[in-house]
């Protein structure tokens, strides 16, 4: 049987495994008290967003931000990266993140990660 391809929070959730759901909630905990109302979206795709929650595939994520420079993105890429309790997963989260409006200059021309995120990404706020 396929993956069911999870089209809300509530489907991405049930796709995720114990450690995951508590990577996202701590990342988002961590992102609201480092950055408080920075962020516009939290989204994954890639496998994940198409339904396939697996210890050996990239879990994908891209962090949608208001406004800010590549220092800012970078903080808050990295911010993900430090949540990974103690070395738990066999693949590391795969997160980055843009300003909105270098996602909207990124859409212009279909570049990755935008074709990817825009045929199967799922918000997870």
């Amino acid at each position: 049987m396929l993956p069911r391809k999870p089209t809300t929070l509530e489907d991405l959730m049930e796709n995720l495994r114990e450690r995951e759901q508590a990577w996202l909630a701590e990342y988002r905990r961590r992102l609201e008290e480092q950055f408080p109302g920075l962020v516009q979206d939290i989204l994954f795709y890639g496998p994940y967003a198409r339904g396939v929650s697996d210890i050996d595939v990239d879990m994908c994520v891209l962090v949608l931000i208001k406004q800010g420079d590549r220092e800012t993105e970078k903080a808050v890429s990295d911010l993900g990266y430090s949540v990974d309790f103690d070395g738990n997963f066999n693949v590391a989260p795969s997160v980055k993140a843009y300003t909105v409006a270098k996602w909207l200059d990124e859409a212009k021309y279909g570049d990755t990660p935008f074709g990817n995120v825009s045929g199967d990404g799922v918000s997870a706020l």
